[in-house]
């Protein structure tokens, strides 16, 4: 009976050492991938936020703001403050409102099952100013980008005047996403 005994006790020391390492590795890894899992499943959610955010700091003139939601790449490869500055320049009056939002040109890669590059571009429709003027504001949004996350952020803005139903001149900020 001892030498069973023994053996039962080294047996269930190994199963609870195994069904531990088990759980650990299961909870770490799903851990590790919630965050991309999450921000898969939310993307919608996250552009219009991002949206949000771009159309506050144009409203409020908030170069600071705006200067946070681009990009590592963007911020150290330009001026961005001047650059932010001189787009709030182009747009005539103050912005009161815009149309509407949506996001065109989403695209995914995906390696061995895991997302590796999720970017967007939003798109604010019909942003109008005091002065009566007329732009759309579309922004480069990185979310994810293994391959070189200081591309995650905004990257690239363009606001477009419109007239008379037609897009005229542009004015563009930041780096354009090279993947």
């Amino acid at each position: 009976m001892d030498n069973v005994g023994r053996i039962m006790k080294i047996n269930h020391k190994t199963v609870v050492y195994m069904l531990v390492s088990i759980l650990t590795l299961t909870f770490s890894s799903c851990q590790l991938l919630s965050e991309d899992k999450s921000i898969v499943l939310n993307q919608g959610k996250i552009f219009k936020e991002d949206a949000e955010g771009v159309y506050s700091a144009f409203r409020d003139r908030d170069t600071e703001e705006l200067e946070d939601m681009f990009c590592e790449k963007a911020a150290k490869d330009q001026d961005l403050r001047m650059e932010i500055e001189s787009i709030f320049d182009f747009i005539d009056g103050n912005i009161i409102s815009y149309e509407k939002f949506f996001c065109s040109g989403e695209s995914t890669s995906v390696e061995d099952g895991k997302t590796i590059r999720l970017n967007g571009e939003p798109n604010l429709m019909n942003v109008k100013t005091d002065s009566g003027a007329l732009y759309r504001i579309q922004f480069s949004d990185i979310l994810i980008y293994d391959a070189d996350p200081t591309w995650v952020g905004i990257a690239e803005i363009a606001v477009t005047r419109i007239e008379n139903d037609s897009y005229t001149d542009s004015f563009k900020i930041g780096v354009p996403f090279d993947y």
